[in-house]
């Protein structure tokens, strides 16, 4: 029973408090007087189950986004109309619930729960103006100096970059030969890949395109992730830094990021942890 209660909620809690303080009126009192605890207001009962006008109101604001004294009376009825049908749904999953639904309730609980003490705790504050043209300065220094305009001819093998690089020395068109061999779809561009910054393409391609001058192509294939390549500069420019207010969300974002990390590190170093022993499997 204390199981079913607790899977309740809120209200579950309410009407284990109510048992625990009758149980320990009979057992440990020696008072005659009845305890006598009030009841939460509530709007409805879905078999014998009731809902509380605090949850009600939560959900008229929650799905109106205003004050529920600020909500016509005729969409109240409605939403407590759809209210019920929630509970009368959940009481009816709790007849047999599906596997894993206790699990995915019990993460869903601890997910608001977290993100309640992240709220509380300051982490999900708008940033400062202050903070944010300090976390500009720091995307501004962590910029590459240089971007650059590049194209490719991506293969699967190393033999056969060997050969598309022989081609070129030769006198192949780099951009025809990208567009009968390359194995991706700048193919349809001559092998064009725009403008790129460090970092934005593995380190192997970038650190290869930053050696290169405008025009040449590289001597050896380049392994990456994505294949083989055979790399040329088309063009290269300083790189410019994107307007503060482009960047200015993302940063903010950044910024609550930062402080939820640093919000959990400190909250697990004032928490006991215990692990359980690792299993081990029986053959």
């Amino acid at each position: 029973m204390t199981n079913e209660l607790l899977g309740l909620g809120g209200r579950g809690r309410t009407i284990l408090c109510v048992l625990l303080l009758l149980v320990l009126s009979a057992c440990g009192s020696k008072s005659t007087t009845p305890v006598v605890t009030a009841a939460p207001p509530m709007v409805a009962k879905v078999a014998g189950q009731p809902i509380s006008q605090a949850l009600f109101d939560y959900y008229v604001q929650k799905r109106t986004g205003q004050p529920p004294d600020k909500v016509d009376s005729g969409l109240k009825q409605r939403l407590l109309e759809e209210l019920i049908g929630i509970e009368a749904a959940a009481l009816a999953e709790q007849q047999s619930p599906k596997p894993g639904i206790e699990q995915e309730v019990e993460l869903s609980r601890l997910e608001v729960l977290g993100k309640a003490a992240a709220d509380t705790a300051g982490v999900y504050a708008t940033p400062s103006d202050q903070d944010l043209q300090t976390a500009y300065q720091a995307y501004i220094a962590a910029q590459p100096a240089q971007e650059y305009h590049v194209a490719h001819i991506l293969v699967a093998t190393e033999a056969l970059a060997v050969r598309a690089i022989d081609e070129v020395n030769h006198g192949k068109d780099f951009a025809a030969l990208a567009k009968e061999r390359s194995a991706d779809d700048s193919k349809t561009r001559g092998g064009d890949l725009g403008w790129i910054a460090p970092g934005h393409l593995p380190k192997a391609f970038t650190d290869s395109v930053s050696s290169l001058k405008p025009g040449q192509y590289t001597k050896q294939p380049v392994q990456t992730p994505y294949g083989w390549h055979v790399i040329k500069l088309v063009e290269s420019r300083p790189a410019t830094p994107l307007p503060f207010e482009q960047v200015k969300a993302q940063l903010a974002v950044n910024l609550q990021q930062e402080r939820r990390e640093k919000f959990i590190q400190a909250v697990l170093a004032n928490t006991t942890i215990e692990r359980a022993p690792p299993r081990t499997s029986s053959n």
